[in-house]
């Protein structure tokens, strides 16, 4: 059994990095209960319904340029739907567990009592897709094009889907461009064949693949940065899951 000690989590909202300024996140994941109990029933008969995500982050109320006051009132405010939200219960490291999800901001508070830290809440509803549990399979600044080392996030069966998300917290250079491929061997020093493309990007923010259809029955999973531009600069986390 593996047990952490609670220090270095990751919390990353788009293209950004909150984990310094928060100190708690509470994920939730729930099945919508319905009743469908008829005449003639001894005891109650249930199904279930949509799933749902709820994810409560907590604070500390940071009031510089992109730190946690505009990232959830001026870049992503309530309302902002589909927001690529990456949590690392340990850390953020390669081969790291991580929980990616698409998030819509529900609500924000801003307790204030006197003598105490300025502190913030927020609500993020779950919205587009399941919450997915993997690994991180990329975690850095990437100058040219590189392919990180695989990681053993598992096989996607007949009934599951390949998961990945995409935080770029910096950019810089003269036309940078990034185009991320998720590939998968059987071995981890093996060949990878490409399974899925992000969208390419050039500026910061979250970015989420579009869920890919299993099976696969390759387990070794890794990240293909493909950089371009003159002195172009990235710096990104790479999140890879295997879910319903």
């Amino acid at each position: 059994m593996a047990v952490y000690s609670l220090l270095n989590c990751k919390v990353l909202v788009g293209g950004y990095d909150i984990s310094g300024e928060s100190n708690k996140a509470i994920l939730k994941e729930d099945v919508k209960e319905l009743d469908v109990t008829g005449f003639g029933s001894t005891f109650v008969n249930r199904i279930g319904g949509l799933f749902d995500i709820d994810c409560q982050i907590d604070g500390f109320l940071d009031l510089a340029a992109n730190q946690t006051e505009q990232v959830f009132d001026l870049i992503y405010p309530p309302g902002t739907n589909g927001v690529v939200t990456t949590l690392g219960p340990v850390d953020g490291n390669v081969g790291s567990p991580c929980e990616l999800f698409q998030s819509l901001q529900c609500s924000r508070q801003i307790p204030t009592t006197v003598g105490d830290a300025a502190k913030f809440s927020v609500d993020l509803k779950g919205t587009q897709t399941r919450r997915a549990a993997g690994l991180f399979v990329a975690n850095g600044t990437f100058t040219t094009t590189t392919s990180t080392t695989g990681q053993q996030v598992g096989a996607v069966g007949a009934n599951q889907h390949l998961y990945a998300a995409a935080n770029i917290l910096a950019v810089s250079g003269t036309t940078p461009t990034c185009t991320i491929t998720i590939q998968s061997s059987t071995t981890q020093a093996g060949s990878y064949t490409t399974r899925g493309t992000f969208a390419a990007s050039n500026t910061v923010g979250g970015y989420w693949l579009t869920p890919v259809a299993g099976p696969f029955t390759d387990t070794w999973w890794r990240a293909t940065l493909t950089i371009g531009g003159t002195t172009p600069s990235f710096t990104a986390i790479v999140g890879v899951a295997v879910g319903p």
